[in-house]
């Protein structure tokens, strides 16, 4: 067993893809108001779901991170091939 921070949004995916939301997709973005940040911020997510390699990025980081807790508490991780 590996006991985790109480807070930890790096083991979680979803933090990978909010991080490349906010630092690329919506990065220049000056919105005029709320309601064109929600839309906007809805259609890159939309457009993130069409590209593979923005998921795939954002499970293999939470993936590095666990196993790396994994190597630090000394337990053996047996992982699918």
């Amino acid at each position: 067993m590996v006991f985790l921070p109480p807070y930890s949004p790096d083991l979680n995916p979803a933090g990978s893809l909010w991080a490349w939301l906010k630092r690329h997709a919506l990065a220049d973005l000056c919105p005029a108001n709320l309601g064109v940040l929600n839309l906007t911020a809805r259609n890159k997510l939309k457009s993130a779901q069409r590209r593979p390699s923005i998921i795939a990025a954002s499970w293999a980081q939470a993936e590095l991170v666990v196993m790396s807790l994994f190597r630090e508490s000394s337990i053996t991780c047996v992982t699918p091939d």
